[in-house]
Formats: structure tokens, C-alpha cells, sequence
């Protein structure tokens, strides 16, 4: 999980988001940095595991999506 995050951020809006930039010339980033999507990315799948092993998905979909 914390490979994902550090390695889909950088993949993919370290090199892919910059690449469409110099492309598209309209696509920016607010800071330019990487850090805080990565720990949000990394934050995001340790609840999903969570969620998973303790069996609590189904109930807080239900809970959200009444």
C-alpha cells in the first residue's frame, strides 16, 4: 500500500500530469508537489483494507448511499 500510493502519484501525476501540461499547455498544479496526494493516496487504501478485513464495506456503503 504504501508503494501504490508513492509509485501511482509519482507515475502518474509526477510524470503523465506533467507530460499533458507541456502537451495541452492548460493543465497545472496548485503547489508542484507530490507529497500530499501521495499521503492521501496511501491514506485512502490503508481505510479501504480497513473496511475490508473488518467486513464493514457493505454497511457503510448502506450507510452512504441510502
Amino acid at each position: 500500500m504504501l508503494g501504490a500510493g508513492f509509485g501511482e502519484e509519482t507515475v502518474f501525476r509526477g510524470f503523465f500530469f506533467e507530460r499533458l501540461g507541456r502537451l495541452f499547455g492548460t493543465l497545472f498544479a496548485v503547489t508542484g508537489r507530490l507529497w500530499l496526494p501521495m499521503v492521501v493516496h496511501v491514506a485512502f487504501d490503508l481505510t479501504a483494507v480497513a473496511l475490508i478485513y473488518w467486513n464493514w464495506e457493505s454497511a457503510v456503503a448502506h450507510f452512504l448511499f441510502r
